[in-house]
């Protein structure tokens, strides 16, 4: 008879709840929450191409570098590369890797250091805190939407560009000067001002306040070599890849780009899109909630805490104090350069470090907290993967609630004040709002985020919490995570739309005709409603669209010539611009002229096209059929079921 070996459950149980298991478990979910995004973005890369253009893969081989693009109308890609993640691209794209192999690697490579970046700041500002809870945060801040809703509505994570390397340096900055490293600080800030100067400046300024608040750790020699380290290498970025561009918008008439950039932009202007009106329940509302966590969770005056929070805390206000002069400049100024900034996307960085104190003191109340406390933070980290564009605010108020009743006879008196009053002004701010446009269902989804509860998956994660805090076990927050990490992943992909699909395997099918079958300087015009895609594929230059003509053309290298020529374009199509300009609803205007664009090509007959080909060297125009009501009798040179090619005569 085989003999039994009994194994005792004490054992198990504290296999299960030593940090070095929830160490390798939490590392395990992150790398593959790291693979599941790189599979769910690179899957319909191709589509993504066709239809939105502005994809990393155009840097391996920039179509505008073709001497035979000088008919094409810029549509903005060429300013990629003069970020330090479009120069990777271009250089190392350029050693003949398979395109899908060397892009998926990238943005996996772009996954990882965001995440590195983020543990390693978790970790310096709470060294007390668990490990495992650092990564914790790294997985909130790669995967998930809970930092979703920043007021600039650039909605992070956003894989594929320059953003998370820039960051994931940030972070690391962020981390060494927490940790009295001027040097390193110094040597990463100056990295991330290469892939993103704007984002360096928000942690730039973030660091400076660190390293102020507690100066008599700092040498003052390493201080200045850490300083030197950024001015050296951010200049030298700067004058190699920006000193020819028209960074400041000076050549232009500034009132026209303002009023022009407030039509197109969907970020540059966040009172006019309403960020804290129509849209608050995606931005200021869910930014609200997110505000009541921070206030709550920050320790500043507990002396064990107290100088690591007090340097977050202060970075965290100044970034606060940017932003509102960001809608003060973007709104008022009046000055091209200022738009350009966009300050108010400082709240992106607040939303960022605030997740850094936020999100491992929630991992670390699921397994260690009171019920209810477990219960809601546990709700919190989980929601991030079902509910869309930061916590449900009522949520948040709900465990700020529980948190300052249960410590209310240990904290300091002034943590609770500042707590008290913005669970107070968040209750004054969701009162306000309640009813309206902005929040139609006070304790619906976007509130409290009780239709997650539909979802098999957040039950099953739901179920894994409850585990981990009955067995307080991190390993089995993990599971919880890992259910939730990979239910998110297919929403990092680019296009989720099936007609979205439909359209751009259509449009790629016309780009691939032409590439092989026109010569390699056609001119084509497209429908001018159309996105940004089209060169990469097709190989050959394009008359532009409305938006290329009207926005991305000349919005961040604005050259004279390209604006003055984007403008004749729209007149020439029939837009008269002064409709449309400096309205009262921007969203409604923006549809009207898109509309409006797109009749008029629709409209053109034979004898229209023509002139535009003797006048523009077009030689093809490509039209949607569902659009198109009637077509000029011209020669079909290709057609599949969504779009039809005419030759021009």
């Amino acid at each position: 008879m085989r003999e039994q070996v009994d194994i005792p459950i004490s054992s198990i149980a504290r296999a299960l709840r030593a940090p070095e298991t929830a160490q390798v478990a939490f590392l395990l979910v992150l790398l593959c929450a790291g693979v599941a995004v790189t599979w769910v973005w690179m899957q319909h890369l191709d589509e993504v191409i066709a239809l939105y253009g502005f994809s990393p893969t155009a840097l391996i081989d920039p179509s505008w570098l073709h001497p035979e693009f000088a008919s094409d109308f810029p549509n903005g890609e060429a300013e990629m590369l003069k970020s330090l993640a479009g120069q990777i691209y271009y250089r190392l794209g350029a050693l003949g890797v398979p395109r899908n192999i060397f892009v998926s690697g990238m943005v996996f490579i772009e996954f990882c250091t965001l995440a590195l970046g983020a543990f390693l700041c978790a970790r310096a500002a709470a060294p007390e805190r668990p490990a495992w809870t650092a990564v914790v945060a790294a997985l909130l801040l790669t995967t998930g939407s809970l930092v979703s809703c920043d007021l600039a509505r650039w909605f992070h994570p956003y894989y594929g560009s320059a953003y998370n390397f820039a960051y994931g340096f940030g972070f690391a900055a962020m981390a060494a000067i927490l940790r009295h490293k001027p040097i390193w600080a110094g040597l990463c800030l100056g990295v991330t001002a290469a892939f993103h100067p704007i984002i360096a400046l928000f942690f730039g300024l973030a660091i400076a306040v660190a390293a102020l608040l507690d100066l008599s750790k700092f040498g003052l020699a390493r201080l200045v070599a850490g300083g030197a380290v950024v001015l050296v290498i951010t200049a030298a970025w700067t004058i190699t890849m920006f000193g020819d561009a028209g960074v400041s918008g000076e050549t232009v008439d500034p009132q026209l780009f303002v009023a022009l950039s407030r039509l197109m932009s969907s970020h540059w202007f966040p009172i006019t899109i309403g960020v804290f009106w129509d849209r608050a329940f995606e931005t200021s509302i869910p930014f609200t909630g997110f505000m009541v966590l921070l206030v709550t969770l920050l320790r500043p005056f507990t002396p064990t805490t107290g100088q690591l929070d007090r340097r977050i805390g202060a970075a965290i206000l100044l970034l606060l104090a940017v932003t509102a002069v960001g809608f003060v400049a973007s709104e008022y100024s009046g000055v091209p350069l200022l738009v350009k900034l966009a300050l108010h996307r400082a709240s992106s960085g607040v939303l960022l470090l605030g997740a850094i104190v936020v999100v491992p003191c929630l991992a670390f109340d699921v397994v260690s907290g009171s019920f209810f406390r477990a219960a809601l933070a546990a709700a919190l980290l989980l929601m991030a993967f079902w509910h869309n564009n930061g916590p449900p605010v009522l949520l948040c108020i709900a465990y700020a609630i529980v948190v300052v009743l249960e410590e209310r006879a240990s904290r300091p008196r002034a943590e609770l004040w500042m707590s008290g009053t913005a669970i107070l002004a968040a209750l004054a701010i969701v009162a306000m709002f309640a009813g309206t446009s902005a929040m139609p269902e006070l304790f619906g989804h976007l509130n409290l985020g009780v239709s997650a509860l539909r979802h098999p998956l957040f039950l099953l994660a739901a179920a894994l919490a409850a585990a981990a805090w009955f067995l307080r076990a991190p390993v089995a927050l993990a599971a919880a995570l890992a259910v939730g990490a990979l239910a998110w992943a297919p929403q990092a992909a680019p296009i989720r739309d099936p007609a979205e699909l439909e359209q751009a395997a259509s449009f790629r099918q016309v780009q691939e005709w032409a590439q092989a079958n026109t010569p390699v300087d056609s001119l084509f015009m497209l429908d001018p409603t159309l996105l940004y895609g089209w060169r990469e594929v097709s190989k050959r230059p394009s008359f532009g669209t409305l938006r290329e003509w009207l926005y991305s053309g000349w919005t961040y290298n604005t050259r004279a010539d390209v604006f003055r020529k984007g403008l004749e374009r729209a007149r020439w199509l029939g837009l008269d611009m002064k409709r449309y300009l400096n309205t009262p609803d921007r969203t409604a205007t923006y549809f009207r002229m898109t509309d409006e664009a797109r009749r008029l090509y629709n409209s053109m007959d034979e004898l229209r096209l023509a002139k535009a080909a003797a006048q523009f060297g077009i030689s093809f125009f490509v039209f949607d059929r569902q659009s198109a009501t009637k077509l000029p009798t011209l020669s079909i040179a290709f057609q599949n079921e969504r779009y039809i090619v005419l030759a021009a005569p």
